[in-house]
């Protein structure tokens, strides 16, 4: 995951991910976290873009995002944003047609690389403090 985006975080203009990847499971979390899908319009190597699944002349949903690859920061940068999903949504089941592997995976192994992390900090702090404050 990108360093600007967290779990529960709202899509905005401006906002950067380190890789088309980090951009594709950062809209996967959003639109599960709302109960909604997106539709594909482009995807290059360059650029991608979704909208909503059921936009019509019936359906006006705003939800629209544009990002692109900025050749100055190597990084994938939102820079089109419609805004979120006004369509309510009433046949979303249990299982999240955006939820696939490689998704579960990403989310998965950031969580125990971050559960690692954290117990070989522990464990060093408590080593290194228990031979400072020892007195033999």
């Amino acid at each position: 995951m990108p360093s600007t985006f967290n779990v529960g975080q709202k899509l905005y203009i401006g906002i950067d991910f380190d890789s088309k990847d980090a951009l594709k499971n950062a809209l996967k979390q959003y639109v599960m976290k709302v109960h909604q899908s997106f539709k594909v319009l482009e995807t290059k190597s360059h650029k991608y873009i979704v909208c909503c699944p059921n936009k019509s002349a019936e359906c006006p949903c705003p939800f629209y995002m544009r990002a692109i690859l900025s050749k100055k920061t190597d990084s994938w940068k939102v820079t089109q944003w419609g805004g979120p999903h006004t369509y309510l949504n009433m046949s979303m089941t249990q299982d999240h047609e955006k939820l696939d592997s490689d998704f579960i995976v990403t989310c998965v192994v950031s969580t125990c690389f971050m559960f690692i992390l954290s117990y070989f900090f522990i464990f060093w702090l408590f080593k290194f403090f228990y031979f400072i404050n020892r007195h033999d």
